[in-house]
């Protein structure tokens, strides 16, 4: 069976300040992800699965849906609160999202192939997905000991305008994930990246640390392991109403259990995305860069 890709797409964007998924930057009213959906087709991918809540169904299928039905095939499945394991209950005061680890786990029942992870409000560059689909091309899709994140250089992935969460990887001598630490305040300062630990404690990266950027590629019966572990997060954080199931911290505890190995495929690509309303320009004015080269059509879709 041909890879498939789950785009994640029904983030809240708290710190943006807006649906992140819907804002314009090309010269017909594309979206980044519209510019990922025309990478991951280039690449090979014909089937996208998007993750989605219900009270933006309708403007996400006009703004990109249905252009993207043109070409490939389409399936929705709707993200809320309430989808937990069997004997757990919604807590009445939770209203921030459980985080990318169940939105990836909601898919669960939709996804028989060997399948790509992205953040629908990130731009991956195209050669990140010619590696992932290659390497997804290969894999027994019966057989979940051998995975894949796209790593890139934290240099690459930084905003001007504020702190961004990042997963840091520890790779080893052959190419594979050693352990992944979600950091979630990493700034961009003139001496090079600073992230904050949880104690408060300042900690100086290399700019050519291999960062993840949630773009992976797993088989089906990584939703084994992601279903104990949801279990487990609920056990322990249910009636915590910040804390999220986060899909770096779910891989990293994946691998040190010795359930799988995950090969890093490292791209030269620089991201940009959306985490604060100042990074809208930013883009605008990549957009318009790749535009310039001929790195994409004006036209998309």
């Amino acid at each position: 069976m041909k890879p498939i890709l789950l785009i994640l797409a029904a983030g809240a964007g708290s710190r943006f300040g807006g649906l992140k998924q819907m804002e314009s930057f090309g010269p017909n009213r594309e979206t980044i992800l519209e510019y990922s959906i025309y990478d991951a087709i280039r690449a090979g991918f014909r089937k996208i699965i998007f993750v989605i809540r219900r009270d933006f169904e309708e403007v996400f299928k006009q703004r990109v849906g249905m252009k993207v039905a043109e070409h490939v095939e389409v399936t929705y499945i709707y993200q809320d609160l309430n989808q937990l394991p069997v004997g757990y209950s919604l807590p009445l005061e939770r209203i921030k999202p459980w985080g990318t680890g169940h939105a990836i786990w909601v898919a669960k029942d939709a996804i028989a192939e060997p399948f790509g992870v992205i953040n629908a409000d990130d731009f991956y560059g195209r050669s990140a997905f010619d590696v992932l689909f290659k390497f997804l091309s290969q894999v027994d899709d019966n057989n979940d000991s051998n995975l894949c994140l796209v790593g890139y250089r934290l240099a690459n992935t930084l905003s001007d305008f504020g702190s961004v969460a990042r997963g840091i990887c520890k790779v080893d001598d052959n190419g594979y994930l050693v352990s992944l630490e979600e950091h979630l305040k990493i700034d961009k300062t003139p001496s090079g990246p600073r992230s904050c630990d949880v104690n408060g404690n300042i900690i100086t990266l290399s700019e050519n640390t291999v960062t993840s950027m949630n773009l992976f590629g797993f088989t089906p019966t990584v939703f084994v392991h992601l279903e104990s572990l949801w279990g487990e997060f609920l056990e322990k954080y249910g009636e915590n109403m910040e804390e999220e199931f986060l899909i770096p911290t779910a891989i990293d505890k994946i691998i040190s259990l010795g359930y799988a190995k995950v090969k890093i495929l490292m791209t030269d690509e620089k991201w940009f995305g959306l985490t604060y309303s100042e990074d809208v320009q930013v883009v605008k004015t990549q957009i318009k860069d790749h535009l310039r080269k001929g790195t994409y059509p004006s036209i998309l879709m």
